[in-house]
């Protein structure tokens, strides 16, 4: 199953979108904004600003939203930023929307989380990537496809492992046409956490990539079965692959999987004068109800029918194994 979500609205680029599925509802944002929808994908509320939720002053602005699914309360949890330069003051924020009714928004509590250090050895990130209706080395039709940040870490308590994803730098082969292109790839790994961060252990890790493709922004989540699954942003000028939403599903104790293609890219995106700074988020989660699904929130280049297009689209899509 899957649908477009929230479209872009106004000016507001890049997209950062999250969401999540609950028992009942699928909850998602981006930027400024929420909407619900139930589990057939038809809208119910939104998609509408964050800013009713708190008072604020004159001049505020709203980003960075995100959400996740409490599925032994049954709660949704948004959080996100805002800040007003000339008060020189910031908050992180946050709601929380029970699954049952997905109308009360009360606010909750800041947890403490313990970070995940970067594995030893040097890892190069890749500082551009390329789309379809572009080139090589054109500034304005490269993308940004992240960095050594991990965009989620999450733990699967039947497995007693942690999970995470980062966009690396790796030169794959054969490069018939560029000769040489270092490609942006996903690295990913699996993680034995112990009482200590020296006492924690990396067991499995693997390259998700494609000779003269780009990959970006990678968030992780596993069913429950152990199957681990990796969305991603990926584009190619070489190809001519538009930036889409894909995915990589891994077997347990595995390192190479099974490519999914969630949405398509239908246009080259060009919003701003030089690489196209592509968002910085991305969400998913197990279908509560059913564990062997998994709920991946992404976006990909919606054609504006001018060319090339400002127009991000975030999208939703439940996929499990075949």
């Amino acid at each position: 199953m899957s649908f477009d979500a929230i479209p872009r609205i106004g000016d507001e680029s890049p997209a950062d979108p999250t969401g999540a599925m609950g028992t009942d509802w699928i909850l998602a944002a981006v930027n400024t904004s929420y909407a619900l929808y139930d589990l057939e994908g038809v809208s119910k509320l939104g998609p509408a600003s964050f800013a009713p939720f708190f008072s604020f002053p004159l001049g505020t602005w709203l980003f960075n939203p995100k959400i996740v699914y409490d599925q032994y309360s049954q709660v949704f949890v948004m959080g996100f930023l805002a800040s007003n330069g000339s008060q020189r003051k910031s908050w992180i924020l946050l709601v929380t929307v029970p699954n049952a009714t997905a109308g009360d928004q009360r606010p909750g509590a800041v947890p403490r989380s313990l970070p995940i250090g970067s594995p030893a050895g040097k890892v190069e990130a890749a500082s551009s990537a390329t789309q379809g209706g572009g080139g090589l080395a054109n500034p304005n039709t490269l993308w940004d496809p992240g960095d050594l940040r991990f965009v989620n870490a999450p733990h699967d308590a039947d497995l007693g492992r942690v999970y995470a994803a980062h966009k690396a730098a790796r030169n794959l082969r054969p490069d018939s046409n560029t000769d040489g292109y270092l490609e942006a790839t996903v690295r990913w790994y699996e993680l034995k956490p112990g009482g200590t961060i020296s006492g924690s252990k990396i067991t499995r890790t693997g390259v998700i990539g494609a000779p003269e493709t780009d990959v970006g922004w990678p968030v992780v989540a596993t069913d429950g079965s152990g199957n681990l699954y990796v969305s991603h942003s990926q584009a190619s000028a070489v190809t001519g692959e538009f930036l889409s939403a894909c995915a990589t599903s891994i077997p347990p104790g595995g390192t190479g999987g099974r490519s999914i293609l969630l949405a398509s890219g239908t246009a080259r995106m060009e919003a701003v004068v030089g690489p196209e700074p592509w968002g910085a988020y991305g969400a998913a989660n197990r279908d509560p109800t059913s564990p062997a699904m998994v709920a991946i929130v992404s976006q990909y280049a919606r054609s504006d029918g001018s060319g090339a297009t400002e127009d991000w689209q975030q999208t939703f899509s439940l996929v499990s194994q075949p």
